[in-house]
C-alpha cells in the first residue's frame, strides 16, 4: 500500500542545477551482508544545498544506504563519491554529521560534556565553544538541559540533543535515520522548523515512512524497495 501511493507521486524526473556541485554520488553501489542483499546497484546523485529522504517500508534499505554514506559501512560494489572524493579521507568523516537510530550520547555524562566530547573528536584543532552551538541549542530548546546527565532525559529531549550532536562540528553533511520517529508533536515541528531554515549550503539525507511530512520541506525523495531504487519524486 505505501509504494502504491509512493508510486502515485513519482511521475517527475530530478535535474540538478548545474551551478551546485555533487556531495554525494552512487555509482552501481551493493551492499550484502553474507548471502543477504540489502543493496543492489543504486545509481544516483545529490547536489549541494538539497534536503533528499529516502522512502520505502521497513526492509528496503534506507538504514543501510544511510550507514554507508555517513562512513558507517563500506559498499560491497560500487562507487560511493562524497564531496568528489574516493575513496574518503579523515576530512571527508569531518564534513559529516550523522544520526542513527540508536543515540550515540553517553548516558553517563552531560549535554555538555557529550557535546564537548564530539567536538574534540571531530574538530581537535579548535576551541569549543557554546557560541557556535546558540542557533541550534535556541532551535531545539535544550538549553534547560545542557547539565543534564543523558541517561535522565525523556526520549525527546535525548533526541534533540543527539541532533545537537551531529551538528556540533557543523557538518556540510546531514545524514539523518528516521529522525522523527517516536517524537512527540512539539518536537517533530522544532526539528521540522530547524531543517527548513538550515544552513543553504548543508545538505541534507534522512529517511522516513511519512511521505506527507517529507513533502513539507523535502526538495525531493529517493524511493526504495527491496533494496533497489525505483524511482525518485520532486516536490519543489
Amino acid at each position: 500500500m505505501f509504494m502504491n501511493t509512493v508510486h502515485a507521486k513519482a511521475r517527475f524526473s530530478f535535474k540538478a542545477d548545474q551551478n551546485l556541485g555533487s556531495v554525494i554520488e552512487l555509482i552501481r553501489v551493493s551492499k550484502r551482508y553474507g548471502s543477504l542483499s540489502a543493496l543492489s546497484g543504486i545509481s544516483t546523485e545529490i547536489e549541494q544545498g538539497q534536503v533528499v529522504s529516502l522512502l520505502g517500508p521497513n526492509g528496503s534499505g534506507k538504514s543501510t544506504l544511510l550507514k554507508l554514506v555517513a562512513l558507517q559501512s563500506s559498499p560491497t560494489s560500487g562507487r560511493l563519491e562524497l564531496f568528489g572524493d574516493y575513496p574518503a579521507t579523515p576530512d571527508t568523516r569531518r564534513r559529516i554529521g550523522y544520526l542513527a537510530h540508536e543515540s550515540f550520547l553517553y548516558g553517563e555524562l552531560t549535554v555538555i560534556e557529550n557535546l564537548k566530547f564530539y567536538h574534540s573528536m571531530f574538530s581537535p584543532d579548535q576551541e569549543f565553544g557554546l557560541d557556535a552551538l546558540d542557533e541550534v541549542i535556541e532551535s531545539l530548546r535544550i538549553g534547560k538541559r545542557l547539565l543534564s546527565k543523558v541517561k535522565s532525559l525523556s526520549h525527546g529531549f535525548r533526541k534533540r540533543a543527539d541532533i545537537a550532536r551531529a551538528l556540533v562540528h557543523k557538518p556540510k553533511l546531514l545524514v539523518l535515520d528516521e529522525p522523527f520517529s517516536g517524537l512527540d508533536p512539539q518536537t517533530t515541528r522544532l526539528l521540522l522548523d530547524y531543517l527548513a531554515n538550515k544552513d543553504p549550503d548543508r545538505t541534507i539525507l534522512l529517511s522516513s515512512q511519512d511521505l506527507a511530512l517529507v513533502q513539507s520541506f523535502c526538495d525531493r525523495a529517493i524511493l526504495l524497495e527491496d533494496g533497489r531504487m525505483i524511482g525518485q519524486s520532486t516536490f519543489r
